[in-house]
């Protein structure tokens, strides 16, 4: 993470592991993409979803603010 302040990015890719473990019932999942994309938004870059596969995930991602999703629901 300490990273961030010297790569000169433009996103921050939240990894298919994160999103595969969203549930409704887990929150511990939830929180840590909640965080990531909190993370991202306050140096300004966007935010990528990756591995999103169910209608599940797509609609727990509403939640957040993800600028872009990739998987195959998409």
């Amino acid at each position: 993470m300490s990273y961030l302040h010297y790569i000169p990015a433009q996103s921050l890719k939240i990894d298919r592991s994160f999103i595969e473990a969203l549930h409704p019932q887990e929150h511990n999942s939830r929180a840590i993409v909640a965080a990531i994309a909190s993370l991202a938004r306050e140096p300004g870059m966007e935010v990528v979803a990756e591995g999103v596969e169910t209608e599940q995930q797509w609609n727990l991602l509403g939640e957040y603010t993800i600028d872009f999703i990739q998987g195959f629901w998409t």
